[in-house]
């Protein structure tokens, strides 16, 4: 009984520990209305904002020195990416449809 609690307790720091280990991804913001009254200027915006998160998630999901240190946190971080990839992706695609129904003129990215 007496080598449990020392168990424990190292158990519980190492948990605490690796919790902060994993790296949040930005996400997309939603799809909404209000991106069909955008300028063709402002879609651009959106459209520039939605690949930076898509390129951040992109570098997140990869194996790197801080997943290797705290590898309990690397599931949270590979998740977190996923997401923030999907998230890009819809947005993109529904910018990019918008974008050419306003018959933009300037080419995308």
């Amino acid at each position: 009984m007496k080598n449990v609690k020392p168990f424990l307790l190292v158990l519980g720091m190492g948990l605490a520990l690796s919790a902060c280990g994993g790296k949040e991804s930005p996400v997309a913001s939603q799809v909404t209305n209000i991106d069909k009254d955008l300028s063709c200027e402002e879609l651009q915006l959106e459209l520039n904002d939605a690949q930076y998160i898509k390129q951040t998630a992109e570098k997140n999901r990869g194996l790197t020195a801080r997943n290797i240190l705290w590898p309990f946190g690397y599931p949270a971080t590979y998740l977190s990416a996923d997401e923030a990839l999907e998230s890009a992706d819809r947005r993109i695609e529904y910018l990019s449809k918008v974008y050419s129904i306003k018959n933009c003129k300037r080419a995308l990215y």
